[in-house]
């Protein structure tokens, strides 16, 4: 029997196709566990789950680590939730987050990272029943403190919770504690940067980057990620796409692109026009809890990134654990050897905020590709030539 009015309405429809792909690949990715929770509920709240049918639950939590509960006004007063809604129709999961996150908290998410796949099952006292499904994640939040009344951030919650959300919540805790590194606020969040120095960003500057730079080493990637027209490259993961629209023709030959990046501010635009056969994920790339590896492993922009030469040990440790056969790495040359470098890596940090300064030369970047991947089948590189000085491609093919 059909009981949610979503069932009745969009069983066919793009969106929901969506939706549920999205729910499994999550799991594939990241071999989710299955939270189930039956319970008996009023007529009332009846009335409210018949309006959804598809959910996201979020353990939200600040720098100090405690977490976000707020109190169950829906269902029972005395009781405490973690932060969940409905994802609308039109919506994914991401936007949904966003949203939710924002209106329930008065907060920014910065990090959200799924741990579970959640079943509800509902029933009143005359029968009628009502299914859920959803994903629940674990969130970072940019302020410690909240701009609203019925919620807190505590780190007491074994008696607040029912037990549906004190099973999240120890899935979210054993990610926390495996943690490698927490990456500074100032990395993932881009709101620091000034209005109108944004818009001159967008309409002047990236179209100007994108045209003599970008473009430049999009196609490249495009060439190595399918040599002579290579249709055995399935399964893409870029560790760090940026805002990198040159994604979407890739995923046109790939069955599954993961496109992972620290910062969901960069992300926003390409969540907004992906297609359905690209998951977004949001992590500091040394942390990801990915359960599957890939064709093929895309690193750009991202080696002058590390803070130490033991993060770039983690680096090719994370290309290799999660590629099965190539890996494609670019990354800036020294911007001091070149006054165009060095104005653009100028403008670049102390206009834009952006963060990264370990630099190194192209001689330096071919050593650490042997000495990172000795065994490998094959390792190709070269130096590309852009608006923004020189590029470094390394290629490995691993046996």
């Amino acid at each position: 029997m059909i009981n949610n009015i979503s069932d009745i309405l969009t069983p066919n429809n793009g969106w929901h196709k969506s939706i549920v792909n999205t729910l499994d690949t999550y799991q594939y990715i990241y071999g989710l566990p299955i939270i189930k929770k039956s319970k008996k509920i009023s007529n009332s709240f009846y009335n409210y789950c018949i309006k959804g049918k598809y959910f996201v639950v979020i353990a939200l939590y600040n720098s100090k680590r405690d977490f976000f509960i707020q109190k169950d006004f829906l269902e029972d007063n005395n009781k405490w939730d973690l932060v969940g809604g409905w994802v609308r129709e039109e919506e994914s999961f991401d936007q949904a987050l966003d949203r939710i996150v924002s209106k329930e908290t008065g907060n920014k998410l910065v990090e959200a990272v799924p741990v579970s796949r959640v079943k509800n099952k509902y029933y009143t006292k005359d029968n009628r029943k009502v299914y859920h499904e959803g994903i629940a994640f674990l969130g970072r939040v940019l302020h410690d403190s909240i701009s609203t009344q019925n919620g807190i951030f505590t780190s007491d919650v074994k008696s607040l919770l029912s037990k549906r959300d004190l099973s999240i919540l120890k899935l979210c805790k054993k990610i926390l504690e495996d943690k490698v590194i927490e990456p500074p606020l100032e990395e993932v969040d881009n709101s620091h940067q000034a209005y109108y120095l944004t818009k001159i960003n967008k309409n002047i500057i990236k179209p100007l980057s994108y045209y003599l730079s970008s473009r430049i080493l999009s196609r490249v990637i495009i060439e190595h990620a399918f040599p002579q027209n290579n249709t055995k490259t399935k399964y893409i993961l870029d560790l760090s796409c940026g805002d990198d629209k040159s994604i979407l023709q890739i995923a046109k030959k790939a069955k599954l692109l993961v496109a992972n990046d620290i910062s969901r501010d960069i992300m926003k635009s390409l969540i907004n026009s992906s297609a359905q056969n690209i998951i977004f994920t949001n992590q500091n790339l040394l942390d990801l809890e990915y359960k599957i590896n890939f064709d093929l492993v895309i690193c750009k922009n991202t080696l002058h990134h590390m803070r130490s030469s033991e993060e770039v040990e983690l680096l090719m440790k994370t290309l290799k654990k999660f590629s099965r056969k190539r890996i494609i790495i670019m990354d800036i040359e020294n911007p001091n050897n070149s006054f165009l470098s060095k104005a653009w890596n100028t403008y670049y940090k102390i206009i834009m905020k952006d963060h990264g300064d370990l630099f190194i030369s192209f001689n330096q970047f071919r050593e650490i590709l042997k000495i990172a991947f000795p065994n490998s089948a094959s390792i190709y590189s070269k130096r590309i030539l852009t608006i923004k000085g020189y590029y470094m491609l390394g290629v490995i093919d691993l046996l």
